[in-house]
């Protein structure tokens, strides 16, 4: 494994990747860090992120390939996502706007994370839920559904199978 910083970046990943499939770890290989800021995570290949509370002003998720992110505590100004690939974010908490980029078969599910406005893009068969106050932009093209909770004013617009449905109050 190598770990590098350049600048305020840390890189974790391994030295070589021509050993990556010749690496056969009996447990789960684990980091943990402790940060005093975090306004950037970049998370590709499979594995699992989780932050128990996460405090930021601007606050950009990464997701690429089969990873897992929770953040079951969120407080944050403007939140941007973009995800590719199979894998699945899952957020709680408040922020005041998200946009969120969704390709692939990815899942976004931020069902408990309060936002006062959101611009969901949703391309494939992927699937995000959000809970918005007061403005969603839904923009959907192949099959996929955004589902949300709330009376947001909603601008929808869909080419292919995608689908926009309300849920409901909460």
């Amino acid at each position: 494994l190598k770990t590098t910083v350049s600048g305020d970046t840390l890189t974790i990943g391994f030295a070589r990747r021509i050993w990556l499939p010749l690496v056969h770890p009996t447990q789960s290989i684990r980091y943990r860090l402790t940060v005093k800021s975090l306004d950037h995570l970049d998370f590709s290949g499979a594995g699992t992120v989780t932050a128990a509370t996460l405090h930021a002003d601007n606050l950009t998720l990464v997701e690429s390939g089969a990873a897992q992110i929770n953040l079951p505590d969120l407080t944050a100004n403007v939140l941007t996502v973009d995800m590719s690939g199979t894998g699945s974010v899952g957020l709680a908490g408040e922020v005041t706007r998200q946009t969120v980029e969704l390709s692939g078969l990815g899942s976004y599910a931020a069902g408990d994370l309060v936002s006062q406005t959101a611009q969901i893009h949703l391309s494939g068969v992927g699937a995000a839920t959000v809970w918005v106050r007061e403005q969603l932009d839904a923009d959907t093209s192949g099959a996929g559904t955004i589902r949300y909770y709330g009376s947001p004013q909603v601008n929808a617009s869909s080419s292919g199978l995608g689908t926009v449905q309300r849920l409901g109050n909460k």
